[in-house]
């Protein structure tokens, strides 16, 4: 009997393939071995060299463009933007936490400058995964699918594999959309606005 209810709720849930069934969050693990299984199952990304895409919104306008980042752990990097046929249009160079924007036009580099000074934070140091990590100080509660750590500042929350996916703080959230261990897509969203940075090199960003 318990077989035919199972088989039935599988056809509602058939355009998931029944993944409600396959999460499996652990309610009797205690707070310092979650802590551990996440540090330890949240990949370590610092370093990226590829092509991405660069989506801006807001209640007036919506942005969006192709770049080649080039970015170190030190979080200095290059972004160059592209244009039609991919060639690019214009050099933004983040060093020392000084900015620096390259343009053909002057009309262009002032209003790429303006778009840059607001924006780059949190293109560049969000570029930094993980964000932060729980540590004992954070208390554990869970979501459906979800471990969730808070300190009253930070949430953090890690999917079933103890995978950090989402933060939440000073009204900002992140989330992360992976593929197994890559990296796929960042999304920002905050008071100001939405920002969301795909990553298209080898489909994604990974340590491999």
């Amino acid at each position: 009997m318990k077989s035919f209810y199972y088989i039935i709720i599988c056809i509602s849930f058939i355009l998931t393939g029944c993944a409600g069934k396959l999460v499996n969050i652990n309610h009797n693990i205690d707070k310092y071995h979650a802590i551990q299984k996440v540090n330890e199952n949240t990949p370590k990304l610092c370093n990226y060299r590829g092509k991405i895409n660069i989506k801006f919104s807001n209640y007036k306008d919506s942005i969006s463009f192709s770049a080649l980042l080039s970015k170190k752990c030190s979080n200095d990097a290059l972004i160059n933007i592209l244009g039609a046929l991919n060639t690019p249009i214009a050099l933004i160079k983040y060093e020392n936490k000084k900015l620096y924007v390259e343009t053909a036009s002057k009309i262009d580099n002032e209003q790429l400058k303006l778009l840059a000074d607001k924006y780059l934070f949190y293109i560049i140091n969000f570029l930094t995964i993980p964000l932060e990590l729980p540590k004992d100080k954070f208390k554990l509660s869970f979501g459906r699918k979800s471990y969730i750590f808070s300190d009253g500042y930070y949430t953090i929350n890690a999917d079933h594999d103890f995978k950090i996916y989402k933060y939440k703080y000073n009204q900002i959230t992140i989330e992360y959309v992976w593929n197994s261990n890559i990296l796929k897509e960042i999304k920002i969203g905050s008071n100001e606005g939405n920002i969301s940075i795909t990553f298209l090199n080898n489909n994604g960003w990974s340590n491999q």
